[in-house]
């Protein structure tokens, strides 16, 4: 199992050192951090230490909190991480292109700006800015769907519910003029207390985290997909487990995603056979 960085550990770069606050989210490639700035507590990051799940079993973390192979080293284990370094070395380029692009278009505050990438306790580290929050994940299991269903609060929920994903979906369509997310989980999508709620105002609205797995539209051939069960669509699964010759991964993807947030939010539950990823899948069953 991965162990995180247990709070007030510090992250440090050339530039400021990263005080871990608490833990936002945990994905395939690694873990992410809301952390604050040694010299401003009131200035925040999501920072994304490198820590793929796939090497939990050759990794593992020390009392200083770096991170050293649990097994003498062999070449096998090396290729897999260095893969993993550039693979997140493309992911912070994809969100700094992402971001770049948006803010030239209207300027308008719908993605984190990335500040740096650089390495420390042996993996690698991304900072993007941000403000104190929650991701969905957690502002989702603050309401408990089952005790209020059919009552006032339950029906405001799914209307708040439905404003958040409505404006995912917007910064969503803008992703898929280049790119596919492919990790669409509560945990990957971040919500800003704005101090009057989540939707008052533009800091108020979601941000996507994580683009580990993110890939060009046009180059999924090749791509390594990373599965989260109730969330990743039936055609990402197969692909995953070497499967799904002559399905295309395209954006219907993303989009199966977060209606999948949407089943979750609504009925409380995860979404279950034959969408797990040890499931067979028969190719009538996709859509």
């Amino acid at each position: 199992m991965r162990s995180a960085l247990k709070k007030e550990r510090f992250i440090k770069s050339n530039s400021r050192k990263y005080i871990v606050k608490k833990i936002l989210g945990e994905g395939a490639t690694g873990i992410t951090y809301l952390c604050y700035a040694e010299e401003n507590k009131h200035l925040n990051f999501a920072v994304k230490e490198l820590y793929p799940r796939e090497l939990e079993c050759e990794l593992f973390r020390d009392d200083d909190g770096c991170i050293n192979y649990s097994v003498l080293k062999d070449l096998k284990t090396k290729s897999k991480f260095e893969w993993y370094k550039d693979n997140f070395k493309n992911e912070f380029n994809v969100t700094a292109t992402i971001s770049t692009i948006r803010q030239k278009e209207n300027n308008d505050p719908y993605f984190l700006n990335p500040v740096e990438i650089f390495e420390y306790n042996n993996t690698l580290y991304s900072v993007l800015e941000t403000k104190e929050g929650l991701t969905l994940l957690d502002y989702l299991n603050q309401f408990n769907c089952q005790e209020h269903l059919s009552t006032e609060d339950y029906r405001n929920h799914i209307v708040e519910l439905l404003e958040i994903l409505i404006i995912a979906t917007k910064k969503l369509e803008f992703i898929h003029k280049q790119y596919l997310h492919l990790d669409i989980t509560p945990h990957n999508i971040y919500l800003i207390n704005s101090g009057s709620g989540f939707l008052n105002d533009s800091n108020g609205v979601p941000f996507f985290l994580d683009f580990g797995s993110a890939s060009p539209l046009e180059d999924t051939h090749e791509h390594r997909f990373s599965v989260s069960d109730g969330f990743s669509a039936p055609e990402v699964i197969l692909k995953s487990k070497g499967g799904g010759e002559g399905y295309f991964i395209n954006q219907t993807a993303d989009i199966y995603s977060l209606v999948a947030i949407l089943y979750y939010g609504v009925t409380g539950q995860i979404l279950t056979y034959p969408l797990k990823s040890n499931a067979i899948l028969d190719k009538n069953l996709i859509l």
